[in-house]
Formats: structure tokens, C-alpha cells, sequence
């Protein structure tokens, strides 16, 4: 329904709020350059994690990152950050690779 779906964007809103927040809180985001913060991201990937960019679909993301499965795959380890829509991701969620 659409009160379930406001919802689900509430909660999801809620958390990349809560997320940011904590990261910032926890690492100064001035003091990071640019440099330093594609490390972290890619070294984030390579411990099983990615972060969704701009124009990125789960197959994209499965065909990149070789996940064993495909997006099918990638989308159940995900159910519960991604929502009930495989076709619905977004910019800043971070997702298991393993």
C-alpha cells in the first residue's frame, strides 16, 4: 500500500541520516581528501561491501564486483537494505557482496 511505502522511504531516509551523521561524527570529514576517502569506499568493497553510485543496477554491480548468482543473488543478501523492488536502489546504500 502506499502508506507501507511511505514508510519504507521514511525508515530508509531515517537511516542514511543516522549513517552520515555517525560517520561524520566519527571521522572529520574535512580533514578527509579525496584521495583518502576512494580508498576507504574501495577497501570497504573489498572486505564483501559496495556502495551504490549514480547509475548503478544490481546487474551492474553483480557483473563488476563477480558476484556468484548474479543480481538474484546480490538482491537476496540485500532483501532487507533494499526493499521489496530488486529495481529500486539507491545512491549511498551500502550492500553485501558476500
Amino acid at each position: 500500500s502506499a502508506d507501507a511505502r511511505a514508510s519504507r522511504t521514511t525508515s530508509r531516509s531515517t537511516q542514511r541520516r543516522a549513517l552520515v551523521r555517525s560517520y561524520r561524527h566519527s571521522h572529520s570529514v574535512r580533514s578527509l581528501s579525496v584521495r583518502t576517502a576512494k580508498k576507504r569506499v574501495t577497501s570497504a568493497a573489498a572486505w564483501g561491501s559496495y556502495v551504490v553510485r549514480s547509475g548503478d543496477t544490481l546487474s551492474l554491480i553483480a557483473q563488476r564486483k563477480g558476484v556468484r548468482g548474479g543480481w538474484e543473488s546480490l538482491y537476496a543478501r540485500n532483501r532487507v537494505t533494499i526493499g521489496a523492488n530488486p529495481n529500486l536502489i539507491f545512491v549511498g546504500q551500502r550492500l553485501s557482496l558476500r
